[in-house]
């Protein structure tokens, strides 16, 4: 697959949630930071990711999910490779319809989870506040 490289640098938002997608990204170098919204708009850290790691896949695969599902903070300065949606469809179009059926439906299970780890933990702040 062909990208184009780019850096962004500590603290930087390299993708919001909820905002439309349109690449993969492949980190080179750096570490990020997935984080998701919570039930009551606090950041929940889903993840840290690292080198030879990648996001922006979920949104690519899903078409009825064309949304970025989380936002994705640089923690350092970080490189990563960006491929559209174009380059990405071309290398999934060597793959059987089954395998792209199976990607999929991991793809949704995983938005499933998250979600409900999310919410969970929404209900989880609730019980952790002292009570008046």
């Amino acid at each position: 697959m062909s990208a184009v490289e780019k850096v962004f640098h500590s603290g930087e938002t390299i993708i919001s949630e909820g905002h439309f997608a349109s690449s993969l990204f492949v980190i080179r170098e750096g570490r990020v930071d997935v984080v998701k919204r919570g039930a009551g708009k606090q950041e929940i850290l889903i993840a840290q990711l690292g080198p030879g790691e990648f996001f922006g896949e979920m949104s690519l695969l899903d078409p009825e999910h064309s949304i970025h599902s989380a936002t994705i903070r640089a923690v350092e300065d970080t490189t990563v490779a960006i491929t559209d949606r174009e380059e990405f469809d071309r290398y999934l179009g060597s793959m059987t319809p089954g395998m792209k059926a199976l990607l999929l439906h991991m793809v949704k299970k995983l938005r499933e989870t998250t979600d409900k780890l999310c919410r969970l933990n929404g209900e989880l702040d609730k019980q952790d506040k002292p009570r008046k």
